[in-house]
């Protein structure tokens, strides 16, 4: 997950960044406890940029290389997933048998 909290049109006060792996949770923020126009992030600081890189950094060098998610043993299903339907606007729909193979995606659900 990533934010961006805007100042004014060409700086930014504050961008940050949560990343998870199976064992760790990082989070990093980066700004100023103040902003005013000398203590600001300029406008291509995002929360999908600066501080997203940091955490890959990081990651990278704490997290096993080939440690996977293990889903709990009860109170989740999954459901294959139309992917083109999660472009448009309602409901996602479900594959169907003319779904092609490339658009399918796994999702699970409580």
């Amino acid at each position: 997950k990533t934010g961006t909290v805007g100042y004014d049109e060409d700086q930014n006060r504050a961008v940050w960044s949560v990343a998870y792996t199976p064992s760790l949770t990082m989070i990093c923020w980066m700004g100023f406890d103040r902003t005013d126009e000398e203590h600001a992030l300029p406008d291509t600081a995002t929360g999908g940029k600066q501080p997203s890189e940091l955490l890959c950094a990081f990651l990278e060098r704490l997290q096993p290389a080939h440690s996977e998610f293990v889903p709990p043993q009860s109170g989740l299903v999954t459901a294959s997933i139309d992917r083109l339907s999660l472009e448009l606007p309602g409901e996602p729909m479900l594959a169907g048998p003319y779904t092609l193979q490339e658009n399918i995606v796994t999702e699970w659900f409580l």
